[in-house]
């Protein structure tokens, strides 16, 4: 697996490197600490890279163009934001830019190796509650998927979209977690996607 990490604190790159290490040994990881480095390293070596770990807040650049502009050239790589914001604001203009996921800073080393986990492992993304105000489900007959899913099937895709794993789905829906793997390759067959994140990417922009 290739990772690039792209934060200015070379503390936290360090700290995340570890975490990353841990959850992925194998993993090659590489550095940017400015936009302009991150652009090099995307020409140089986009093809191969598998997750892009993006902070907001670096120098060189605005965070919400270069995400649009990332996305646009290399639509296929998987953009997890880090950031110190919990801003539903914050979390929707990088959704709508082509971010497909987050890595709070605000996590405690245990809760950010297990977010890892959840990306490196089955495709989730890290969404902020502030997203949906605290609300685990997307609402059934205000949301555009309402026409592909079933109310069930909405629920559950909230709740990945949340970073739930199946069996934590099944917990909170009181379903088996048998069903609700059913219920999940029925989303990604429904809306078309290879994945979990790629079926978050397409409920956040259809929000």
């Amino acid at each position: 697996m290739n990772i690039l990490i792209a934060d200015d604190h070379p503390l936290f790159r360090e700290a995340l490197r570890q975490l990353i290490k841990q959850t992925a040994r194998d993993a090659v990881i590489t550095e940017a600490s400015t936009y302009p480095k991150l652009d090099q390293l995307l020409n140089e070596a986009a093809s191969s890279l598998d997750i892009l770990l993006m902070d907001l807040d670096m120098p060189g650049g605005n965070a919400y163009d270069s995400i649009a502009d990332i996305h646009q050239r290399f639509p296929t790589l998987p953009i997890i934001v880090i950031t110190g914001s919990d801003s539903a604001e914050v979390t929707r203009m990088a959704i709508s830019r082509g971010a497909v996921g987050f890595l709070p800073k605000s996590l405690d080393g245990h809760s950010l190796q297990s977010a890892l986990e959840n990306i490196f492992s089955g495709g989730m993304s890290v969404i902020p509650p502030a997203i949906n105000n605290g609300d685990p489900g997307l609402p059934r007959y205000h949301h555009p998927l309402c026409k592909k899913l079933t109310e069930r099937q909405l629920q559950v895709l909230g709740l990945i979209c949340a970073g739930d794993t199946n069996k934590m789905i099944a917990r909170k829906l009181e379903l088996t977690e048998g069903t609700v793997k059913l219920h999940v390759r029925a989303i990604l067959q429904s809306l078309g996607v290879n994945n979990r994140t790629q079926a978050v990417a397409i409920a956040r922009q259809q929000r």
